[in-house]
């Protein structure tokens, strides 16, 4: 028997095992649906009818499908999720076609997807994911598993290495990482074996600079893939860090550029100075030469304007030599024993030759109780001193200047055995605006520039007191009012030597700088033999001059090197004392003064030089110096070397 064909569709639809329904409407309910709808998601088949699509379909994918499907006359196959009556989600590849307009009506046909046909979905998508990925990087990437095989690699790594596509079409492994070789300028393996025997040694991962053969810089990276403490493989990296190196390469040679610089600007420094000092010699000792001739009163005062000019010019020039110094951090602090009261005189005595009958006063004093003897650097606490006390003498017409010394009131927590010294510098001066004082410490400032035009000044000398204040663990500044005057002030932190206060006494003025100084006792040896070493003619005469004035004469004088290791040779009796000159020419001093006493010459030899930086001091004393003094060369200074020279060849 035959049965009819609405019987055969009726049981088609029954044994089907998959979600068959028939939408209508705008509101897309479900007109039929066949058992296998009831069987699959759990509802009655009378609960199904009527209810709209949308109470039934629950993936993201289904909220605008609608929309789109509205708009198209062809089957659409899409993924989706149907809301079991459990509650649970089946997840489906469904069908919809519309098959009339008026009425509006689709057809609509799910199929369950297997949890194989999900497993093979999901990995096809992480592998489409990983090639996506790859493809994105701006990096070349290389995988190899643990036999050294290519299991995948991007596009960047094969444009990076520039593989030939033969060699792509053939999947050559080997030919691949040989062409990668032949690629480095210096044969780094970069993958396979070779490579993971690096990476190996340095623990599983690393990282290489490798450099081309066109030129090009690739960073290497390699990190080793495991499983369960299993080599499975590496992963190579690669990237193109050419700018980068390249740019690292025009930082290391602007930095070795600005060494070379600062070397050239400190050699350069060294050779204006001596070159300066050397006539600055000749000039002040001429003048103090010229000084102690019989002079009428208006040469006397042309004089005076020479050695005034000459002073300032020698200042200016310690000022960029120490400004120099600091910069390039080759400034050295010094610990000595000194005390206050010296220190204090010493000031008055530097400022005798400034006062005058119309001019303002001037006094040093220092409270009562603090330490008598102290350690610390007093030359350059000296220096500070000068330059305050000079700028208060440059803007004080009328008045009183005042150096006071105290314990600075934020003395409290000083550590033991220091302490820390307020130094204050007070005068009836023209003042200061605060906006003028606030630039006052900064490098090539003045406060106005009409104080240049006016008073003169590098704008160096505060700069510099503001760094050696700071290297002396103190601070410095200023109170001010435009037209009254102004308080100059720093701080120092000094080692305690004897913590014996000072006498009541030092609160008093110090003897008046008006006195005439008492004349200092000649205590030096007439009968010691000198031989004055100097190429230049006009510091032969001013040198020659000083030792008459010391009471002492020259027994000798040679103009170079070579003539001096002559001198001394040729010598009988032999010489006590070697003045030496450090540039000349034919033979420096440095070299003659290495050969005297490769020679055994146990005699002294000062060093006497127009070189001012503490290297050319420090290399004169190695060379076998006793003693060293600078050009221009100080009466007082040259006394004090020849004495202690003295005293040492007697002991």
């Amino acid at each position: 028997m035959t049965l009819p064909t609405a019987d055969l569709n009726a049981l088609l639809l029954q044994a089907s095992q998959e979600v068959l329904l028939v939408l209508q409407g705008d509101a897309l309910t479900i007109a039929a649906a066949n058992p296998g709808a009831s069987e699959l998601l759990g509802y009655p088949l009378e609960q199904l009818l009527g209810q709209p699509i949308g109470e039934l379909e629950c993936a993201l994918s289904d909220m605008f499908f609608w929309d789109d499907m509205r708009q198209r006359d062809v089957a659409v196959d899409v993924e989706s999720a149907l809301r079991c009556v459990d509650g649970s989600v089946l997840q489906v590849s469904k069908t919809v076609r519309r098959i009339s307009q008026e009425p509006l009506v689709y057809t609509w046909r799910a199929t369950p997807l297997s949890s194989q046909n999900r497993i093979e979905e999901d990995l096809s998508k992480m592998g489409s994911r990983l090639r996506a990925t790859l493809e994105a990087t701006a990096d070349g990437v290389l995988l190899l598993d643990q036999e050294g095989n290519i299991i995948n690699m991007n596009q960047q790594f094969s444009d990076m290495w520039q593989l030939p596509q033969d060699m792509l079409e053939r999947h050559d492994d080997a030919a691949i990482l040989a062409h990668l070789q032949t690629q480095c300028l210096r044969g780094e393996p970069v993958a396979g074996e070779a490579s993971q025997a690096r990476v190996d040694a340095k623990g599983g991962e690393g990282t290489e600079t490798v450099y081309l053969r066109d030129s090009r810089v690739i960073e290497c990276a390699v990190r080793t893939a495991t499983d369960a403490n299993e080599v499975i493989g590496r992963v190579y990296s690669y990237r193109d860090v050419t700018q980068r190196h390249r740019h690292q390469q025009e930082l290391i040679a602007a930095r070795d550029a600005a060494k070379l610089a600062a070397a050239a600007k400190g050699d350069f420094l060294a050779m204006m100075s001596h070159e300066i000092r050397t006539p600055m010699n000749g000039v002040l000792g001429v003048a103090d030469i010229l000084a102690r001739t019989e002079l009428n009163p208006v040469q006397a005062n042309y004089l005076r304007v020479i050695q005034s000019s000459g002073q300032t010019l020698l200042s200016i020039l310690n000022d960029i030599l120490d400004f120099s110094k600091i910069e390039a951090g080759k400034l050295q602090l010094e610990a000595t024993e000194f005390t206050l009261d010296t220190l204090l005189t010493d000031i008055t005595e530097l400022f005798r030759f400034r006062l005058r009958d119309d001019g303002p006063g001037f006094t040093c004093k220092a409270d009562a109780g603090l330490p008598q003897t102290l350690s610390g650097d007093v030359v350059r606490v000296r220096q500070i001193l000068f330059n305050l006390v000079g700028n208060a003498f440059k803007f004080t017409e009328h008045g009183q200047i005042t150096v006071q010394v105290s314990r600075a009131p934020d003395d409290l927590a000083a550590p033991a055995k220091t302490v820390l010294l307020r130094f204050s510098v007070n005068d009836t001066g023209i003042g200061l605006t605060p906006e003028q004082a606030g630039r006052l410490f900064r490098s090539f400032e003045q406060a106005d520039n009409t104080i240049t035009r006016k008073y003169g000044g590098t704008g160096l000398g505060l700069a510099i007191c503001k760094r050696l204040a700071e290297m002396m663990g103190g601070a410095i500044g200023v109170k001010s009012t435009a037209g009254q005057g102004s308080e100059f002030w720093f701080t120092v932190r000094m080692g305690v030597v004897d913590a014996l206060p000072l006498a009541a006494s030092a609160n008093k003025a110090l003897p008046d700088p008006n006195a005439t100084p008492a004349p200092t006792p000649t205590e030096l040896n007439p009968a010691t033999r000198i031989l004055l070493v100097e190429d230049n003619a006009v510091n032969r005469l001013v040198m020659t001059n000083m030792l008459q004035r010391l009471g002492l004469r020259c027994a000798g004088v040679a103009e170079n090197g070579q003539q001096a290791v002559d001198a001394v040779d040729a010598a009988n009796p032999p010489f006590d004392l070697v003045l030496m000159d450090s540039q000349m020419p034919v033979m420096d001093g440095l070299q003659a003064t290495r050969i005297l006493r490769q020679k055994g010459f146990k005699a002294s030899i000062i060093g006497v030089s127009a070189g001012a930086m503490q290297e050319e001091r420090q290399a004169a004393l190695e060379a076998g110096a006793s003693d060293y003094i600078l050009k221009p060369v100080q009466f007082d200074a040259l006394r004090a070397a020849i004495l202690r020279a003295q005293i040492s060849y007697k002991k």
